[in-house]
């Protein structure tokens, strides 16, 4: 399988394309894609996942991806190293936090974020912006982190084991994503907590 190599710490590509270049591949980078228009499948870890506009995926160094492309689609890329993930230091620790939640969160990744109306308009809005700083990037770092930050709090807070207590469930897979959100918060992992907020008697 081939493997992309990304020795910059940051790098935004944005292009629109009916037919899909690349074989399935992974990398050495994070990459979070977003579907500006158009509509295909994406394929991760062999597993296919309808796409359509507004749609956006997080992959880490371990999935294998590629695209099929129904209908002419408009691709956003951000693609980063761990080594920008860290760049800060402590200074935006717990917004660095929910970039690392969703990292961490693998059964997200195969299935993409599924935003609120809102949510896909204010996404739509941050990545127009680090389109238009994509072209001196390097001056520009500050404002494009900032811009990503943004992007994962909105994500992180549309996955399902975050949203309101109705809509949480009671099997594994929420319970796992409760405890990667919590990471960092051990008095919300003790089991009194943790059995008041699925319910369980």
């Amino acid at each position: 399988m081939k493997r992309y190599r990304q020795f910059e710490p940051l790098l935004i590509s944005d292009f629109e394309t009916s037919n899909w270049q690349h074989p399935e591949h992974n990398h050495n980078h994070y990459e979070i894609i977003y579907i500006k228009k158009g509509s295909g499948e994406h394929v991760i870890n062999q597993v296919p996942s309808p796409y359509q506009e507004g749609d956006i995926f997080l992959l880490g160094p371990e999935e294998a991806h590629y695209f099929e492309i129904d209908v002419q689609t408009h691709f956003v890329y951000i693609k980063f190293t761990d080594l920008y993930l860290h760049k800060d230091g402590g200074s935006t620790k717990n917004y660095v936090q929910n970039l690392e939640y969703l990292i961490k969160s693998r059964e997200t990744h195969l299935a993409g974020f599924k935003l609120s109306d809102n949510d896909q308009h204010t996404v739509a809005l941050l990545f127009d912006v680090m389109i238009s700083l994509k072209s001196d990037a390097l001056r520009n770092e500050e404002l494009i982190w900032m811009q990503i930050l943004a992007l994962s709090h909105i994500l992180k807070r549309n996955m399902p084991e975050l949203l309101p207590f109705g809509n949480r469930n009671k099997d594994m897979q929420a319970i796992f994503c409760y405890i990667h959100k919590n990471i960092y918060s051990p008095d919300q992992l003790r089991a009194s907590i943790m059995g008041e907020n699925f319910n369980f008697k």
